[in-house]
């Protein structure tokens, strides 16, 4: 690929304007933020940022200041321009540049950007939001962001701006366009899979370029929410990386034989950040296909805790324009909203469209927002494939139609209405786990997953179960029901792999002690998990959960959901979800038909 400047859709934002204002211009020297006109109609213009060309920098007392001017353009009439997606970096640290007569403060991280993609002769028209947007006016942000889609849309160019280079980083960059080349000859399940998968460790480690992959895909623009919607909605797309540059077809095909290798090497680094970056088709999307979509939406707000937001209410505003109706279904970025609310009208949302099954998957025990209990808390989201154990083994479970879930909004917050069936009340918690999220070989983790399971083992041992069940298989698979995306691969793969796992469970509980090497791989499928809280209904089933629960709590079955869930009362007909759990053994069809309407808060 040719470098950045040379990019053909890059010089259509070149222009001959300002470009030759070699003059010195009379500054107004007093640092401080410009101050931006007005716009017009903030949901149909848009400011462009002209970046003069080099020759036109100002040398102020001994720094050189790039310069630039701000204007305004209606976005259907606007000239071609270059879209950039960065991060902010720290605003702490700042640098000048000159906009009009005003020098004025923008981030490190932005003006080392513009540096780099600064033309030496001619003006640069471009887009970025810190400059563009008047970040003081909680009014225009909020419409400049509901617009976001169209502004990237409709750029000749997204330049995606991964800060500055190293020896490592132009080594990964390479690499990773050697392995797009090589994906497309061969296919994903060609003589590489072959290869990757015979070749020593030590000669994979070094040729396949491991560890410089890695730190590039570490950098900080991988983990921005906002880059989802940035970097698919335009195929007009390349990274850069100080004078290198690549495709989204090179990052994303190379980074999945990346992964490859790194399973190889038993790494447990996750390729979800950058494989979102390859969902681009179809896009935007309806809400209801945007909940259905096992690719776009779990790998975006289902997995909120892989990413990073300055503003916890871009965890949803920084994917609407993945959505093609969000605003018909009253969703819309106003920054004037709570986080509260913000997480609460996308709850009802989706319950509105009639998908609460989507909702329940993205359920997680809030951590710092009062919210409802059904709402999700979008910035701590992790997608997890909920099982039941049914027919002698854990089967990932389908939603069920279900239309009689409605909100009402009263004194006390917003309560859903559902249907459900209740199962019994939990009469003892058994045990609890708690494990580092990093356990790498620590024998202190180690022992205590041991201590667990074999506490699960003696607890599903009492249970009244069929004399030829295989107790260690129940006791293996059943806290594993609810992995998190990125570690159910193991456990969904074909039954060499399964075997492979069912050892590595062994090798925790083998009386000779502990096998570190082979326990870490079901040790850490059991962390994503989450289902780390045993109880015991009175009706002598046996439950595992991912939220503490205690005595009295209720088991129910939520109609919609083929979930089981552990409710809190709250009041009469009144209830607080705390957590999805499995069951064994479980309910049978005809157990599950007393539903009556109950109310969650």
């Amino acid at each position: 690929m040719v470098g950045p400047l040379e990019n053909q859709h890059y010089k259509k934002a070149l222009t001959n304007r300002f470009a030759s204002r070699t003059k010195p211009c009379r500054l107004q020297t007093q640092k401080n933020k410009y101050q931006h006109l007005r716009l017009r109609d903030a949901r149909n213009c848009i400011r462009l940022l002209y970046v003069h060309p080099q020759t036109c920098t100002v040398d102020f007392n001994g720094q050189a200041l790039i310069r630039c001017e701000l204007l305004t353009h209606s976005i259907s009439k606007a000239p071609p321009f270059v879209a950039l997606s960065y991060t902010w970096g720290d605003p702490s640290v700042q640098r000048e540049i000159i906009i009009g007569r005003h020098i004025t403060s923008i981030t490190e991280s932005l003006a080392t950007a513009l540096h780099h993609m600064q033309h030496p002769e001619k003006t640069l028209v471009m887009w970025a939001d810190a400059v563009c947007i008047n970040q003081t006016d909680e009014t225009e942000k909020s419409d400049q962001v509901q617009i976001m889609d169209r502004i990237y849309r409709t750029a000749c160019l997204v330049f995606a701006w991964l800060g500055a280079g190293s020896d490592d980083s132009t080594k990964a960059i390479r690499k990773l366009k050697f392995y797009c080349r090589v994906y497309r000859r061969m296919g994903a399940k060609g003589p590489i899979a072959e290869r990757l998968s015979n070749a020593p460790l030590e000669r994979l480690r070094r040729h396949y370029c491991i560890e410089p992959i890695n730190s590039f895909l570490q950098r900080p623009w991988f983990s921005r929410i906002w880059v989802f919607q940035e970097a698919v909605l335009n195929s007009r797309l390349i990274f850069v990386c100080d004078t290198e540059s690549l495709s989204r077809d090179a990052l994303f095909t190379g980074a999945l034989l990346w992964h490859s290798a790194g399973i190889r090497l038993g790494w447990q680094n996750s390729p979800l950040r950058t494989l979102r970056l390859g969902f681009y088709v179809n896009l935007p999307m309806t809400l209801k296909d945007f909940a259905r979509s096992q690719d776009v939406a779990t790998f975006s707000i289902a997995n909120g805790m892989l990413y990073q937001c300055t503003d916890p209410r871009d965890y949803l505003f920084g994917l609407l324009g993945l959505i093609l109706d969000s605003e018909a279904y009253g969703l819309r970025a106003d920054y004037s909203k709570t986080t509260q609310q913000v997480f609460g009208d996308f709850a009802k949302a989706l319950v509105s469209a009639g998908e609460f099954s989507f909702l329940q998957q993205l359920w997680m025990a809030p951590v710092d927002f009062l919210l409802p209990s059904w709402v999700p808390d979008l910035s701590s989201t992790t997608s997890r494939i909920r099982r039941a154990w049914k027919n002698g083994r854990l089967k990932r479970l389908k939603s069920k139609a279900c239309y009689c879930q409605k909100v009402i909004s009263g004194p006390c917050g917003d309560v859903l209405v559902l249907e459900a069936v209740e199962l019994g009340v939990i009469k003892k918690v058994e045990n609890s786990l708690s494990i580092d999220v990093n356990i790498d070989r620590d024998g202190t983790q180690l022992g205590k997953a041991r201590e667990y399971l074999l506490n699960v083992r003696s607890v599903l041992n009492s249970t009244n179960r069929p004399v030829s069940t295989d107790l260690d298989e129940i006791a293996y698979q059943l806290p594993l029901a609810h992995c998190a995306l990125n570690g159910f691969k193991a456990h969904d793969s074909p039954q060499q792999d399964r075997s492979e796992l069912r050892d590595a469970y062994e090798a925790l509980l083998s009386p000779s002690g502990l096998d570190t090497i082979r326990s870490i791989q079901y040790v850490n499928l059991l962390q994503s998990s989450g289902l780390h809280h045993v109880f015991r209904m009175s009706t002598g089933v046996i439950g595992l959960c991912e939220g503490p629960v205690t005595t009295g709590d209720l088991l129910y079955y939520l109609c919609g959901t083929d979930c089981r869930w552990v409710l809190r009362s709250c009041g009469p007909e009144k209830f607080k979800m705390i957590s999805p759990a499995v069951i064994y053994p479980e309910y049978r069809p005809s157990q599950l038909t007393n539903k009556r309407s109950i109310l969650l808060c």
